[in-house]
């Protein structure tokens, strides 16, 4: 504590810590950051032919995979992970066998059995000059170890936790690459509008079911000028381009009814269409989902949750040789700069990254209350409706809900949301996976976020601040009674089971039931922090 109150204290803050025998220690401190300045963003592009690259992760820890996992798909990697040293030199020698090497190893250090580095000295003493670039990662600081990776075919060295720029750097300097210097993004300055110049007033056919996702990208492209018509799957979108006349589509891949590669294929067979500009905008933004777009017909593909600067690019380039401008033409009415009225104030919401989700909706924040409304508002029926899935064995079902899930959380900036459904996605699309845990994963985050936006916004986001749900003893509204009997249920299944995962629970939805039963709430903290789960039980009681 004397160390870190001079730490504080150097960074111009204060700290403070309250314990409280039989129940734990709080400590805060205060401190003096500086801002980074938000128009500065860095952009990752391989260069093109390290582009879709086959890349194997070898990490025991499920976690740090799903994030490799992740931060190498944006990279346009095709990424293959496994929780062992043992299966990736299997994977290795496999992905030789069929014609389909790995060109880069993401590998642990620590794990059990094989440690990654010998795996490396075993990979680099088989294949020699033919090996693949090898990437080591390590928690554990060692000069040692520095010394002995370079003599082992490791290319680069990596420390624990690795950041998206680091890891960059380290594969492109593994590659003998320079990696692009930072650049601003575009999407917030006057190079937007340049992009979009004599394009005002396109019309764009917007294909997308999940009606969160319609209005985020409608507002997008309406705020940036362009004339929006929506169609909810692939067989509405054919009819209307049949129709009407489009400048462009952008269409989404997994929907009901017919998906968007199906779509394209059928607008593409019809005469007069051949040229018409169809862009994908998917979740899945893996090299070979690209490669299978182009393959349908597609003439590009953008990625969600939505970048305005690749999205506004990406429209530019095909409409401009479609269109031409015409000189003197009116620009676009898309002004970054000019904020729209906040209307009323957005409280801090936990979980939620309003800065994030205001941005893709050009600052409209009665927009982004209503969508975290309705996210929260249908939480419990999507949940009901992925168990179903589950329970009948229907996997292709549960996969497309929780990838609806996924999209409208990236969109609105819930990262632990969207990271909770994209696991049950994962699990759903592998025969042998167990549902159970990323559904309770799942559950949990649904009913965390719920209960925040329901508790500070109001049913739909149109709660005032101060409203009388927000007085501790106050009754709870229907949709906050409901959040509140699901939580309570749900407590009480794992106290009936003396699971300990009970108290991380009640730690979700702790403060929103405080705001009504306050007194009870305490009770029943403090008998589930001392695992009475008798006790517990009783407390629940008399709350339900």
């Amino acid at each position: 504590l004397v160390i870190s109150e001079r730490l504080v204290a150097l960074m111009g803050g204060t700290i403070s810590a309250e314990s409280v025998r039989g129940l734990g220690s709080v400590f805060r401190f205060s401190a003096v950051f500086g801002r980074v300045p938000a128009a500065v963003a860095r952009r990752f592009e391989p260069a093109p032919d390290l582009r879709g690259m086959r890349v194997l992760v070898a990490d025991d820890n499920p976690a740090a995979r799903e994030i490799l996992t992740s931060i190498l798909s944006s990279f346009s990697f095709e990424v293959k992970a496994v929780s062992s040293a043992g299966e990736a030199l299997g994977l290795l020698e496999a992905g030789r066998r069929e014609g389909a090497p790995f060109s880069l190893v993401v590998m642990d250090w620590r794990m059990p059995g094989m440690d990654g580095l010998t795996a490396c000295r075993e990979t680099a003493m088989r294949y020699g000059a033919e090996r693949p670039r090898q990437i080591m990662l390590t928690a554990y600081g060692s000069d040692d170890l520095s010394d002995t990776a370079r003599t082992s075919g490791v290319d680069r060295l990596l420390h624990k936790p690795v950041t998206r720029s680091l890891l960059f750097d380290a594969i492109m300097q593994a590659f003998g690459k320079a990696s692009p210097k930072a650049s601003r993004r575009r999407g917030a300055d006057e190079n937007t509008a340049a992009l979009l110049a004599g394009l005002a007033g396109a019309r764009i056919l917007l294909v997308e079911d999940n009606a969160i996702n319609q209005q985020v990208a409608r507002e997008i492209l309406r705020n940036a000028g362009f004339s929006v018509t929506v169609a909810d799957n692939g067989l509405a979108a054919v009819n209307r381009v049949l129709a009407e006349r489009f400048d462009a589509v952008l269409m989404d891949i997994q929907m009901p009814v017919m998906d968007g590669y199906t779509a394209t294929r059928e607008i593409r067979s019809r005469e007069g269409f051949r040229d018409l500009p169809i862009i994908a905008m998917t979740a899945h933004a893996m090299a070979s989902d690209r490669r299978k777009s182009l393959e349908s017909g597609m003439n590009d593909h953008v990625t969600k949750p939505i970048d305005t600067t690749e999205l506004f690019s990406t429209l530019a380039r095909h409409l401009s040789s479609r269109r031409g401008a015409a000189a003197g033409s009116p620009g676009p009415v898309f002004k970054p700069e000019a904020a729209r009225p906040a209307g009323a104030a957005l409280p801090p919401i936990p979980g939620v990254d309003a800065a994030r989700g205001l941005a893709r909706l050009s600052g409209n924040a009665e927009l982004f209350r209503r969508l975290l409304g309705e996210l929260a508002e249908t939480a419990r029926a999507d949940m009901a409706k992925m168990r179903a899935a589950a329970e009948s064995g229907d996997r292709a079902a549960l996969a497309a809900l929780a990838h609806a899930e996924k999209g409208a959380a990236a969109n609105l900036g819930v990262e632990a949301l969207r990271a909770a459904a994209a696991e049950l996605e994962a699990a759903a699309g592998n025969p042998e996976a167990d549902l159970a845990e990323p559904l309770a994963r799942l559950d949990a985050e649904l009913l965390s976020f719920s209960g925040a936006v329901l508790s500070r916004l109001g049913p739909r986001g149109d709660g005032p601040a101060g409203t009388p749900s927000q007085v501790p003893g106050a009754t709870p509204g229907p949709a906050e009674a409901s959040f509140l009997s699901d939580g309570l249920a749900a407590l009480r299944n794992l106290l009936e089971k003396n699971d300990t995962g009970a108290e991380e629970l009640l730690a979700r939805f702790r403060v929103d039931l405080a705001r009504f039963f306050p007194e009870a709430a305490e009770a029943l903290e403090r008998r589930v922090m001392a695992f009475d789960f008798t006790a517990a039980l009783a407390e629940l009681a008399g709350i339900e």
